[in-house]
């Protein structure tokens, strides 16, 4: 009986996201390897299954098979899920439970939460997870509308669908789209290099959800510049940097690349320029072949990539906040 208590106490916090994750992936794994998940009908090898359940749960829009031509509705539906899953983290989502019963969180799962949240305090942790949830909610459902107004009038019904998908997916930056059956297979979102409505609203998502939750926490309560945390100011500005300075050197660089942006209409390429920038921060859309761009191009969006976003958002990378305080570390 002792022994049992102390494997049980042996089992922090970060273990259980740790162990809830890889359940998540495993479980992610049976199911799209079921054959009502395929298009076809077919059972999915175990191996395209379990790298699928992997990258959308780590939100890295890797793919093996395009999602739109391979992955049914059901299947589809699945790795929405783990995207969803992957990007708030599997802690925040399942809190939905107490909060809907209005059942007290003990401490146990306080901590969980926090940890979970990258947050240094237990204090205040539950209000940030509601808030984060209310939020996501909100923004989410905000981007479904306003891609809805493309998707619904081109697809139909079926555009509804779209516009949840792309959505989700882009606000926890996955990079998963399901367009592959309308503009062709792994095109991403090359269809739409034109449409400042698609991509507009792609990139604020992106954005938003990888400014990360304690961002919104602070913005939401302090509402002014002057009185934000020196971190909140760091992640606004180092984030509205990296996106400027990327959009204006992917603008000169490839310019006149007839591959990328060189064969689009002058006024698409601004366009383009800043959406290669946004969409670099780890979400992983496309509007053209990223194979094609210039040598210089490709070790630029590599920094970009390695940046990524910020602390305890949906985005990956080595976090703004980090980046600067090395930058500074050094001078």
């Amino acid at each position: 009986m002792q022994l049992h208590r102390n494997k049980r106490k042996s089992i922090n916090p970060t273990r259980y996201i740790v162990l809830g994750f890889g359940a998540i992936i495993l479980l992610g794994t049976l199911l799209l390897h079921l054959p009502i998940s395929a298009q076809d009908g077919q059972m999915t090898p175990w191996l395209t299954c379990l790298f699928t359940a992997t990258s959308a749960t780590c939100v890295t829009g890797l793919v093996l098979v395009d999602t739109a031509g391979h992955w049914a509705v059901f299947g589809q539906a699945v790795i929405l899920l783990l995207l969803q899953l992957g990007g708030l983290g599997f802690v925040t989502l399942i809190s939905i439970i107490p909060f809907a019963l209005h059942r007290r969180i003990g401490l146990s799962q306080r901590l969980v939460m926090a940890s979970a949240m990258n947050l240094d305090r237990v204090a205040g942790v539950v209000r940030v997870v509601r808030h984060a949830l209310l939020g996501t909610l909100l923004v989410e459902g905000i981007g479904a509308v306003l891609l809805a107004i493309r998707f619904v009038p081109q697809f139909g019904l079926l555009g509804i669908w779209f516009s949840i998908f792309h959505s989700i997916s882009a606000f926890c930056n996955g990079g998963f789209d399901i367009l592959g059956l309308y503009s062709g297979p792994y095109s991403s979102l090359a269809a739409y290099q034109g449409d400042p409505l698609v991509l507009g609203t792609i990139m604020a998502l992106i954005v938003i959800g990888g400014l990360g939750f304690f961002v919104w926490e602070d913005v939401i309560q302090k509402r002014c510049w002057k009185k934000l945390t020196l971190y909140s100011k760091m992640v606004l500005g180092i984030t509205a940097c990296l996106i400027a300075f990327g959009a204006v050197y992917f603008a000169c660089a490839e310019w006149e690349n007839p591959d990328t942006l060189g064969s689009m209409p002058l006024w698409q390429r601004p366009l383009n320029a800043l959406f290669q920038s946004v969409t670099l921060r780890t979400a992983g859309y496309a509007t053209f072949d990223q194979g094609k761009l210039l040598e210089g191009s490709a070790v630029m969006s590599i920094l970009l990539m390695l940046i990524g976003g910020s602390s305890g958002s949906t985005a990956g990378g080595l976090k703004t906040v980090t980046v600067g305080v090395l930058l500074l570390a050094l001078r």
